[in-house]
C-alpha cells in the first residue's frame, strides 16, 4: 500500500512542476535566458558567453553566478535545442527527485535514528514528501530556471549517502563528491554546505573514526578539493554579488545618520558614538532579517517579498498547519535530546543566516530556499510526535487516523487556495516580475520586421541575452563582441547594462535621449518603455502588451 500512496504523492509532484513551464511562471528573467545561453555557448565551443574556457563562475552581467545550473543544461539544449521550457526543465526535474530523495532520507532516519520514539507504525516519510510535494515553496521555485532551489535536491542527497556512508562506506565518497556539486548551485549553498558538513562530522565522529583510513581520506580530499575550488572563484567575482546586497553595505552611512540624529535628539556625542557604529548597525540588521523568516508573515501570510523568482506575495511558504506542527517538532527535538533531530533543528536554523545576511525588499525566499526540505521534514516529524501523544490516550486512539486525513483535507484545501492565488497573478503581478514581453519582442522583431539599425532602451534589463536567446546567435560572433563590454568594468560599473551604450550586430542597447526619436530615419527601429515614449512624436509605434493588457514598451519607426 505504501508503495503506492508514495506513486501517487510523486505523481503530484510531477503535476504540480512539469505541465506549462514554458507558461507558468508567466515571463523569462534575464538569469533564465542567461543560463539557457551560457548552457548553449558552451555546448558550442566549450566557452561561456564572455569566451571563458569552462568557467567554474559565470559574470553574467555583472553578478557573477554559481555555474552548476548552466552544466546541468548542456545535454537539454543538446538534445531538444534553446528553448523557454528546456531551459527551465532540469529544475522541475531535480525538484521532482528532491521529493524522492526525501522519502528515502525520512525513512533512513526513522528506521535508523527514531526507533524507540514510537513512530514505526507511522510513516512519516510519506507525509515528509507529500508535504514537499505539495509545498507552495517548492512549486514556485521549481518552475522557472532558479538555480536557488538545486540545493533542496542535492542537499538532502548528501545527508543520505552520508548517513549510509557510515554503515557502507562506499556511500561516503558519493555523499562528499554531492555535497562538493551544493556549493557550486547557488550563493546561499556555499555558506550552508561547509557548516553542515562539519556538523555532520561532529554529530558523529565517533562512527567516523572507525570508518577504513582509505575512504575516509579520498572522501575527504574529494570535499576539501571541490571547496578549495569554489574559494578560488571568490578571486574570480564569485564574492561580488554577495557583497553587493550584504548587510555590511551602506553600514557607515546609516551609523553616521543613526548618530546624528541621536545627536539632535539631545544625546551626548560619545553616548550617540558609542551606541550607533558600524557593528551595532549590521547586528541590528542580522537581528531584524534573521526573525523575518521565522515569522508569521513569511511562513503563512504574505511568503515571498517579491514575484520576480516566479513566487507569488500573498501565498505563504508553508501551510498553516505546518507551523502549528513545527512547534511540536521544537518540543520532540529537545526534550528527545535525540542527535537527528537536533540536527534539523540547527540546519534550519543555519539555513536562515544566508538570506539574513543580505539587504533587498526582505522575505526573499530564493535566498532561504536553503531550508527546503528540511522545514517539512520537520513538520512532519512534529505531526508524528503529535501522533504519538495521542496514542498513549487509550481512548483517543481512534483519534489517530482522523488527525492525519483533518492534516491531509486541511493541506488539499490549502493547496487549491494557493493555485488559485499563483494562477490569478500570472497575468499582472508575475508577468511584471518576470520581465514578460522581451522573448516576444525579439520573436516579433526577428520575424516582422526588416530594419538595418534597431536601437532597444538598455532599460528593458539586460536585453541582449534576449536577443542572443532567442536569434540563437553563434556563441563566436557573441564571445566577440563581448570582448568590447568589458568595459562595464574598467567604467567601475556594476552591471553590463550600465553602460550608457553598447552594440550587438545591427542592434544597439542604450540610455534613451529625446534625440533619438527627432533623428529616428527609415529603416531604423526604437524600442522603448512607456514612460520613456515622447508624447505628440509624429512618428508610427505598435506595441508588445503584457497579458493584462497594459503596454510593457513602445516599437517606435519613422512615418
Amino acid at each position: 500500500m505504501d508503495k503506492y500512496i508514495f506513486l501517487a504523492i510523486l505523481s503530484l509532484a510531477v503535476l504540480l512542476r512539469i505541465p506549462f513551464i514554458h507558461q507558468y511562471p508567466n515571463g523569462f528573467t534575464p538569469d533564465e535566458a542567461s543560463f539557457g545561453y551560457d548552457a548553449y555557448s558552451i555546448l558550442h565551443t566549450g566557452r561561456d558567453q564572455w569566451g571563458r574556457f569552462l568557467p567554474l563562475v559565470l559574470e553574467s552581467f555583472g553578478d557573477f553566478k554559481a555555474p552548476l545550473y548552466a552544466y546541468l543544461l548542456v545535454p537539454f539544449v543538446a538534445f531538444f535545442g534553446l528553448e523557454v521550457w528546456v531551459v527551465r526543465l532540469p529544475n522541475a526535474l531535480l525538484s521532482v527527485f528532491a521529493v524522492l530523495v526525501t522519502y528515502f532520507l525520512v525513512k533512513h532516519i526513522r528506521m535508523n535514528y527514531l526507533k524507540s520514539h514510537n513512530l514505526d507504525k507511522f510513516k512519516v516519510e510519506l507525509l515528509a514528501s507529500f508535504l514537499l510535494a505539495v509545498s507552495p515553496w517548492h512549486v514556485q521555485l521549481s518552475r522557472g530556471a532558479f538555480e536557488a532551489n538545486l540545493t533542496s535536491f542535492f542537499m538532502p542527497l548528501g545527508i543520505l549517502l552520508f548517513l549510509k556512508g557510515l554503515e557502507n562506506y562506499k556511500f561516503l565518497l558519493l555523499s562528499a563528491f554531492v555535497f562538493g556539486l551544493n556549493l557550486f548551485t547557488y550563493h546561499a549553498a556555499r555558506f550552508v554546505t561547509p557548516i553542515v558538513v562539519g556538523i555532520l562530522v561532529m554529530f558523529f565522529l565517533k562512527k567516523i573514526i572507525k570508518v577504513s583510513l582509505k575512504y575516509l581520506i579520498v572522501s575527504l580530499a574529494v570535499f576539501a578539493i571541490l571547496f578549495l575550488v569554489v574559494v578560488s572563484t571568490f578571486f574570480q567575482g564569485g564574492l561580488k554579488r554577495a557583497q553587493d546586497v550584504s548587510i555590511f553595505r551602506g553600514a557607515l552611512e546609516a551609523q553616521a545618520e543613526a548618530r546624528l540624529k541621536a545627536i539632535q535628539s539631545g544625546l551626548d556625542p560619545t553616548l550617540a558614538k558609542i551606541t550607533n557604529n558600524k557593528y551595532l548597525v549590521v547586528a541590528r540588521r542580522l537581528k531584524d532579517n534573521y526573525i523575518k523568516y521565522f515569522s508569521k508573515e513569511f511562513l503563512v501570510t504574505r511568503g515571498p517579498g517579491e514575484a520576480t523568482y516566479g513566487m507569488v506575495p500573498g501565498i505563504g511558504v508553508v501551510y498553516f498547519i505546518e507551523v502549528v506542527a513545527l512547534i511540536f517538532f521544537v518540543f520532540f527535538a529537545i526534550l528527545s535530546k535525540n542527535k537527528m533531530l537536533i540536527f534539523i533543528l540547527i540546519f534550519l536554523l543555519i539555513a536562515v543566516f544566508p538570506a539574513a545576511l543580505t539587504m533587498g525588499v526582505g522575505y526573499a525566499a530564493n535566498r532561504a530556499a536553503t531550508m527546503l526540505p528540511f522545514i517539512h521534514i520537520a513538520s512532519a516529524l512534529g505531526f508524528a510526535y503529535f501522533v504519538s501523544l495521542i496514542k498513549k490516550i487509550n481512548n483517543l486512539r481512534y483519534a489517530v487516523n482522523l488527525s492525519v486525513f483533518i492534516l491531509i483535507l486541511f493541506v488539499f484545501y490549502q493547496l487549491g487556495l494557493s493555485i488559485q492565488t499563483y494562477l490569478g497573478n500570472q497575468n499582472d503581478l508575475v508577468a511584471k516580475a518576470m520581465l514578460y514581453g522581451r522573448i516576444e519582442l525579439f520573436e516579433y522583431l526577428n520575424s516582422s520586421i526588416s530594419a538595418n539599425k534597431i536601437v532597444i532602451s538598455r532599460r528593458l534589463s539586460e536585453p541582449h541575452i534576449y536577443l542572443a536567446f532567442v536569434n540563437k546567435i553563434d556563441p563566436l560572433i557573441y564571445q566577440k563582441n563581448a570582448k568590447d563590454w568589458v568595459r562595464y568594468r574598467e567604467e567601475g560599473l556594476t552591471f553590463l547594462d550600465q553602460m550608457y551604450k553598447y552594440s550587438l550586430g545591427k542592434y544597439t542597447f542604450q540610455a534613451i535621449e529625446s534625440s533619438d526619436f527627432n533623428e529616428l530615419s527609415n529603416g531604423e527601429i526604437l524600442v522603448v518603455l512607456p514612460d520613456e515614449i515622447l508624447p505628440n512624436v509624429n512618428l508610427a509605434y505598435e506595441t508588445i502588451n503584457y497579458p493584462s493588457g497594459e503596454i510593457a514598451f513602445f516599437i517606435v519607426r519613422a512615418l
